[in-house]
């Protein structure tokens, strides 16, 4: 299950919308996939987004069920409903339409409405519940050119240096570390910069280390913002060694309460590409905590998924994962980070006005 929350200002008006800002709101072009806008009153608000891979055909009665049950713990009053697949027609009928059919008839059972159900084939979508010449048998092209909802929600990728990126997979890389000779070498200097931040604080104390950790990595973070998109692999090996302190990892969850979430989690992206699988679980597991926050679920789980195969048992991972997985809305994860930025604040590591490092 992926999950994205939109922002509230997107509105689904047609289905040149609805196709539109799937990719802009999931960060990627899906393929086959089930993608469910869930809309709130009276204003079709589109609020939280689920991708879901097509099940076995086999399984379409349980899993329009639970995707239903899903709809409505999120209170929705509506939905959209977009089948991505390129089978075939069978027996004259859209592909798919059992599903579709079953997934609408449990929504009817919960008195949730379907504003739109369409599938996307081909550059081509058509509409499973319209029959109408608006909606001819031989399907419409996809737009050529962006709706206002699309413009709206790409323009606020670009200016946080996202892209929408073609598919899953390109997600996946997104946070994925360095390969071949490059590796070998960022693997040599972040053990290297374990061994000197342990002798640091044998010498001077956790705490002083700590706060040049900090101190680093919102340098860092700050260069990156004005522009400077090149992070050093020294200073970036550094940084993800004060990570492996709680407490620095848990300040740079709270980033994502910060207005320019979206730009921070650009760079916390970006950094997690520096990080070998021995120093990836802390910062994958940064980057999935504030795409939670800020509703990007979809790439929550990618990272969410590196930093468990790095490590299995990696505790705060573990949690994230369950709680992305049982469909936590993302403010309760933005309400877990206020509470952590208080405690940091109460133990004197970061100021309260803008949680910088003491």
């Amino acid at each position: 299950m992926k999950t994205k929350q939109t922002a509230d200002t997107a509105r689904i008006s047609s289905p040149a919308d609805v196709v539109g800002v799937i990719p802009a709101i999931l960060g990627f072009h899906p393929s086959e996939s089930v993608v469910v806008l869930c809309l709130h009153m009276p204003t079709n608000r589109a609020g939280l987004v689920m991708r879901v891979d097509l099940p076995q055909p086999r399984d379409s009665e349980p899993f329009a069920a639970e995707m239903a049950a899903r709809v409505g713990r999120e209170n929705a009053d509506a939905v959209v409903v977009v089948c991505y697949t390129e089978e075939g027609d069978s027996s004259g009928e859209l592909p798919r339409r059992h599903l579709i059919d079953q997934f609408l008839d449990e929504l009817f059972l919960r008195d949730i409405g379907c504003t739109e159900a369409l599938l996307v084939r081909a550059d081509r979508w058509w509409s499973y519940t319209c029959h109408r010449p608006c909606c001819p048998d031989s399907g419409t092209p996809l737009p050529t050119t962006p709706t206002g909802a699309a413009v709206a929600i790409q323009a606020e990728r670009a200016l946080a240096g996202a892209a929408v990126l073609p598919g899953r997979e390109a997600l996946e890389a997104s946070v994925e570390g360095p390969a071949g000779a490059r590796k070998v070498s960022l693997e040599q200097r972040f053990a290297a910069a374990c061994a000197q931040l342990s002798e640091e604080v044998g010498q001077r104390g956790a705490a002083a280390v700590r706060r040049d950790s900090l101190a680093a990595v919102t340098e860092m973070r700050d260069r990156f913002m004005r522009g400077d998109r090149e992070l050093d692999d020294a200073d970036a090996v550094r940084v993800l060694a004060g990570l492996e302190d709680k407490w620095v990892r848990d300040a740079l969850v709270t980033w994502g309460l910060d207005q320019r979430g979206d730009e921070i989690q650009a760079f916390l992206t970006v950094l997690a590409q520096h990080a070998v699988d021995d120093s990836c679980a802390a910062i994958c597991t940064v980057v999935a905590a504030v795409a939670y926050q800020q509703g990007h679920g979809a790439l929550a789980l990618v990272a969410l998924q590196r930093a468990l195969r790095a490590e299995p048992e990696y505790q705060f991972a573990l949690l994230l994962d369950s709680l992305l997985d049982a469909q936590v809305n993302p403010r309760e994860i933005r309400a877990m980070a206020q509470r952590v930025r208080r405690e940091l604040v109460d133990r004197g590591i970061v100021q309260e006005a803008n949680a910088t490092p003491v």
